[in-house]
């Protein structure tokens, strides 16, 4: 694994969210933190490229940094590849982030084909678990788009992580409609 490249993305990473609105590094200051560690964690667990899951991991919503919230994961993919390739990230390597990057979205269902794309996918989704404030800021306080979201969440994950969170799921339900 290459150290230099991970802490130059991780950098790049860094730049953005200084850059971007206070609301915004509100809601991920955080998250991004959450999906690297549950990244990395799944990675060893599950024998997925490391690397790959970091990368995707620090670059995941860089466009949503970048005011690009709608089509974040496409647009994300396309500044993770250029990005990369001014790094001379090896290409193969570059595809299979921006095929991560390209099918991490809650509300837009891929079709992960990587045991990467999927540790990507449980990474962000389990994330939304962790902290509750992150979603309230995201959400407006609203119960209901909340509990939406880590419906959203839940739905994305890969069966072994569901089964894990299930019960979180509904407790975090019954907290929030409180």
């Amino acid at each position: 694994m290459s150290e230099e490249i991970l802490k130059k993305v991780k950098s790049f990473h860094d730049e953005a969210f200084e850059k971007t609105s206070p609301k915004r590094r509100s809601y991920f200051g955080e998250h991004v933190k959450f999906v690297v560690r549950y990244a990395k964690k799944f990675a060893k667990e599950r024998g997925a490229d490391e690397e790959i899951c970091e990368i995707s991991a620090w670059l995941h919503d860089i466009a949503t940094l970048k005011d690009m919230y709608e089509e974040h994961h496409i647009e994300g993919a396309k500044i993770a590849e250029e990005f990369l390739r001014e790094l001379n990230y090896p290409e193969e390597k570059i595809e299979q982030v921006k095929h991560c990057i390209i099918n991490h979205r809650g509300s837009k269902r891929g079709n992960p084909e990587t045991k990467e794309a999927q540790i990507l996918i449980d990474a962000d989704a389990l994330s939304h678990f962790d902290d509750i404030e992150l979603l309230k800021v995201a959400y407006y306080n609203s119960p209901d788009k909340m509990i939406g979201k880590l419906e959203r969440s839940y739905a994305k994950m890969s069966p072994e992580l569901q089964e894990k969170v299930e019960s979180r799921l509904e407790e975090l339900k019954m907290e929030l409609r409180k």
